[in-house]
């Protein structure tokens, strides 16, 4: 591509990104995932999965694998849809380990030579979920939530938590019109809390696009390496919602004959090199920026006034 095209392309893309860049700016990715361990640590789930327990006052591990299936040596078996409390989040490259304490008492007994003690002790157990190769877990955010997702259910309280379980019987009247009323509450609570991390994800894109059409440099070899990028990031980015809502920025292969200038040896090699990383990451940026806006969720609707009502008797 000759310079005055690749100036051309640069100036179309310079107007779209000069408008993106008044957006607020992004956190770097590991404040993105101290963020998350600070929301979930501290708040209440249900369980999606059977988890497994000694009750002996330790964590006993459950190995949690991508078709929910659980290994684990405990001892009590824990049904699925059981409220508990997150303790802690421990985030590394190749898992997720989330510590609970169940909403279960066991009844122990520990034996003596002379007597027998028995006594309810809490069940607490380790959820370790493996992260796939293709998530980074020092960066994707979404897609390490998307994995906890498969084994709990975040919930905005102890209350909504236990509501939603099965801990209460489906069957009593006192409990079906809270029951509504805590389910209702639960899906605005997650529609917000999945607006907040869109809003965030764009943020960062707007932030890097911004930051790359500033350093954006006129040299030849730069701007010609600039274009071929361009060019192969616009058909990078997955269109889909549930896809471009985990986008990271990837390289792209140069397809067919390098540039002269991309194939000789030093300061014009790195140029175009740089160039058309710039160019790609740019396009990519300005395509999410595009996307992303409409995988924003609805906002909610009223609940019926009949709800509310029942609601407000039944707690009378």
């Amino acid at each position: 591509m000759r310079t005055g095209a690749a100036g051309r392309m640069l100036m179309s893309l310079l107007m779209v990104a000069g408008c993106a860049g008044a957006a607020r700016g992004a956190s770097e990715p590991l404040e993105q995932v101290n963020r998350m361990q600070d929301r979930w640590t501290g708040s209440w789930v249900v369980t999606s999965t059977e988890t497994f327990s000694d009750c002996a006052g330790f964590y006993t591990d459950n190995e949690m694998y991508g078709d929910a299936s659980v290994i684990s040596h405990g001892r009590n078996r824990i049904d699925a849809g059981t409220p508990a409390r997150v303790d802690s989040v421990d985030v590394r490259d190749d898992r997720l380990s989330l510590r609970l304490t169940l909403s279960v008492n066991q009844m122990v007994e520990r034996p003596h030579r002379d007597f027998t003690l028995r006594a309810l002790a809490r069940c607490q157990a380790e959820l370790r979920v493996m992260v796939p190769p293709d998530v980074a877990a020092s960066e994707d955010v979404a897609g390490l939530e998307a994995l906890l997702d498969r084994v709990v259910e975040r919930h905005a309280d102890e209350r909504s938590a236990i509501l939603a379980s099965n801990f209460l019987p489906r069957d009593d009247p006192r409990y079906e019109a809270e029951r509504q009323e805590a389910i209702a509450e639960h899906q605005e609570w997650r529609q917000e809390q999945t607006a907040t991390a869109l809003q965030a994800r764009l943020d960062r894109w707007t932030a890097q696009t911004a930051r790359l059409s500033k350093q954006i440099s006129q040299d030849p070899d730069y701007l010609a390496g600039f274009g071929r990028g361009v060019e192969a990031g616009r058909g990078s980015v997955p269109a889909a919602c549930e896809e471009v809502t985990r986008f990271e920025p990837a390289m792209q292969p140069v397809k067919g004959n390098a540039d002269a200038a991309f194939a000789s040896k030093g300061n014009r090699q790195k140029n175009w090199s740089r160039g058309y990383e710039d160019g790609m990451r740019l396009a990519q940026g300005l395509e999410v920026i595009r996307i992303l806006p409409g995988c924003m969720p609805p906002a909610p609707t009223p609940r019926p006034a009949h709800l509310d009502q029942s609601v407000a008797a039944a707690r009378q």
